[in-house]
């Protein structure tokens, strides 16, 4: 079982040149092992090579013992990082702070060029690398397709339930809904299986000790929505849709007034 979250990428969209990145996310209050996270960067190294940019990113909360594994103590938690010169983590680790609204603000480190774009193509290839690696798209045989609730048909299907299964990268994609859910009373999702996402906002903002009122989590049926009620969703709600159902729900929702669009946010 992972611990941390640990993934690369290639940013082409930040920087002039190809910038290789590896990044290493932590949702916890406090590390158990400093050689057990060593571990499992080795596993993880094992199957990958070292990159241009290594990025620690914690939680404003994480007890300061456990933030010295990557300061004082970043050569033995990176020991096992093979190819690195004596120099690498002077020049390459950088280390990202969040905070209870999901801002990322760098404590350690040089900051990069365009910082903005470096940290959403961060962010947005955090996603991508979840849904590809858990198998969030089928695919039908030859013979069979799929129906989607819209009644179209197809022969893929994204599968949203099958990539939310590991704790860390599912803490990682709450830390990104921290800002939506700001001021939310009430947080519909567009099937079940997304549910544990804001019920992981809601651990994190208790991991902040932030005082709030829970906001109650309610799941509809995709397009039954449509059928079964004639009401909007209240000004003070958030609509998750899943990736597997956003196409034509989100235009009904918008046309039919039933959310504004600033209410509605894709999974």
């Amino acid at each position: 079982m992972r611990n941390y979250f640990i993934y690369q990428y290639e940013d082409i969209v930040s920087s002039k040149e190809k910038l290789r990145v590896t990044v290493l996310f932590v949702h916890q209050a406090k590390i158990a092992s400093q050689n057990a996270l060593a571990q499992e960067l080795n596993n993880f190294f094992q199957e990958h090579s070292i990159t241009d940019r290594l990025i620690v990113i914690v939680p404003k909360f994480l007890d300061s013992f456990s933030l010295e594994y990557f300061k004082s103590q970043r050569d033995i938690t990176f020991q096992r990082v093979p190819g690195r010169s004596s120099d690498y983590l002077d020049k390459c680790l950088m280390i990202y702070e969040y905070d209870s609204e999901g801002s990322f603000v760098l404590i350690n480190g040089k900051k990069p060029k365009n910082e903005s774009k470096f940290l959403a193509q961060l962010q947005r290839s955090c996603s991508t690398i979840i849904f590809k690696s858990n198998g969030g798209l089928v695919e039908s045989t030859p013979d069979h397709h799929f129906v989607f609730p819209s009644n179209k048909h197809c022969s893929k299907f994204i599968r949203t339930g099958n990539v939310l299964i590991n704790q860390s990268e599912i803490f990682f994609l709450a830390v990104q809904l921290l800002k939506h859910t700001r001021d939310r009373n009430i947080i519909y999702c567009d099937t079940s299986s997304i549910n544990v996402l804001p019920y992981s906002v809601f651990e994190l903002r208790r991991r902040f000790k932030q005082e709030f009122d829970c906001p109650i989590v309610h799941s509809f049926e995709s397009y039954d929505v449509f059928e079964t009620s004639k009401d909007s969703f209240p000004p003070q709600s958030l609509v998750l849709i899943s990736s597997s159902t956003s196409g034509n729900i989100i235009d009904r929702l918008l046309k039919e007034k039933r959310a504004d669009k600033e209410q509605i946010h894709v999974i």
